[in-house]
């Protein structure tokens, strides 16, 4: 019996320290608190009120809630009656009183009378559990936006843009808060005046996230556990320093040692050529469609990443029966080197102002460059030379009349084109290229005279 009773006891203590009786409500200095809620937990419920009641036996100047009488602001109380004032603790005004760092405290009624300042008795309050499914979580990047992360989605997380991650709604010591990369956990800090968790990336947390390859935050309150996931955007292609694959025409492939950050995007393989481009997992263009055929390279980077690498084509292979595909390599930029007619086409490319003449009919320099592919793709036999190209592609295959090319010159001139035959401007494109690769006419003298087959 008397240890039941002492339980009791114990029992009726606790539940005082947030009850406070209407009947007995203290005076302190002319303030009496004649209503105050039995247990005060805030913010209260959505919808939920919260009224605190004073009386004053004399009329104030003044009359506010506070933490403490030096406190700058606090919430005034509206008259309620005669001597009588009140307040509803769900005003967001009452929230931003809230220590921040302190998960339990006191207000008090504070009253300016007659040039002196009287207070009531402590009304005891303690902050309310946040749910942990209303947890948030922020990523903050470099320039300052914010994106709220998912729990539903796993997303892609890009370091090089990165700055800090938020945990909000939770607090310390109630939650733990880690972030984990790989097999290594960083503990996020807990910013009391900010009342969040947050994590700052630095370079050394930033190379773990690369070799790992993914991101988890993990918060644990009590026995619950909320995760939020990401993969990291790769800063450089891993594995090897030349990886070959396979993308079918019409057809989506990932780009090997990137994570599957990246994909190729193929359209028809004809005439030796394809249009191919390459966009990342958020859907973002990296290379605009472009038409390339075989040799050719096509120069992308990854965010952050401080190498460049090339997309080679190998090779586009058409097939009698099944599906065609492209023979695709990665190199390292430095280490790709695109062949003298692969220059020439993407040179016909760039020219401005170029007019390819074609059995009558003009092209501009795109469309000049495609024709170019074509040929070469229909070549038979072991892939020509770039003279033998230039002669190949300079004349009608079936009439065997020459092209004609025109390109702009200074409108000031008094024939502001120049027309030439489009074998002789090919030739002339081919020396300037071997010039800027070995620093003169490579093999100038020494090229035979070719005659292409009918």
């Amino acid at each position: 019996m008397p240890q039941r009773l002492a339980q009791s006891l114990t029992a009726l203590a606790a539940f005082a320290a947030f009850a406070v009786p209407t009947a007995r409500l203290p005076t302190q200095d002319g303030l009496r608190l004649t209503k105050v809620p039995d247990r005060i937990v805030l913010p209260p419920p959505a919808g939920g009120n919260l009224l605190i009641e004073v009386t004053a036996s004399k009329r104030p100047e003044r009359i506010w809630l506070a933490s403490n009488r030096d406190q700058i602001g606090g919430v005034d109380l509206r008259p309620s009656g005669d001597r009588h004032w009140q307040i509803n603790l769900a005003d967001p005004k009452v929230l931003r009183l809230l220590p921040a760092d302190r998960e339990r405290g006191t207000l008090k009624v504070f009253a300016r009378v007659e040039r002196r300042v009287i207070e009531s008795a402590e009304i005891a309050w303690s902050r309310r559990e946040v749910p942990i499914g209303r947890v948030k979580c922020f990523l903050v990047d470099r320039d300052g936006q914010r994106r709220e992360g998912t729990k539903e989605q796993v997303h892609w997380l890009d370091t090089s843009k990165l700055e800090s991650i938020e945990i909000h709604g939770t607090t310390a010591p109630r939650a733990k808060v880690l972030a984990r990369a790989g097999e290594i956990d960083f503990p996020l800090a807990w910013r009391a005046r900010e009342r969040q968790f947050r994590l700052e990336l630095n370079d050394g947390l930033r190379d773990s996230m690369q070799l790992a390859g993914t991101l988890a935050i993990e918060i644990r309150t009590g026995p619950e556990t909320r995760q939020f996931r990401w993969r990291v955007v790769p800063d450089r292609v891993t594995a090897s320093d030349e990886q070959t694959f396979i993308v079918k025409q019409r057809r989506i492939g990932l780009v090997p040692g990137t994570r599957g950050w990246l994909e190729v995007r193929l359209g028809d393989i004809t005439k030796g050529q394809v249009l191919l481009s390459i966009r990342d997992a958020s859907d973002r263009v990296v290379v605009a469609e472009r038409s390339v055929a075989p040799l050719e390279g096509v120069d992308f980077s990854l965010p952050g990443g401080t190498n460049e690498y090339t997309l080679r084509i190998d090779r586009l292979v058409n097939r009698l029966v099944g599906d065609d595909h492209a023979e695709l390599s990665v190199v390292p930029a430095k280490m790709f080197r695109a062949d003298v007619i692969t220059l020439l086409i993407r040179r016909v490319e760039a020219t401005e102002g170029l007019t390819f003449v074609r059995e009558g009919r003009e092209y501009d320099a795109k469309m000049a460059a495609r024709l170019l592919r074509a040929r070469l793709g229909s070549h038979r036999g072991k892939r020509p030379t770039p003279r033998e190209f230039a002669v190949l592609a300079g004349r009608s295959s079936t009439t065997g009349k020459p092209y004609l090319v025109r390109t702009k010159r200074d409108p000031e001139d008094e024939n502001p084109v120049d027309e030439i035959p489009a074998q002789e401007w090919l030739e002339s494109q081919i020396t300037a290229i071997e010039r800027g690769i070995t620093g003169g006419p490579k093999g100038q003298k020494s090229v035979k005279k070719f005659q292409p087959k009918k």
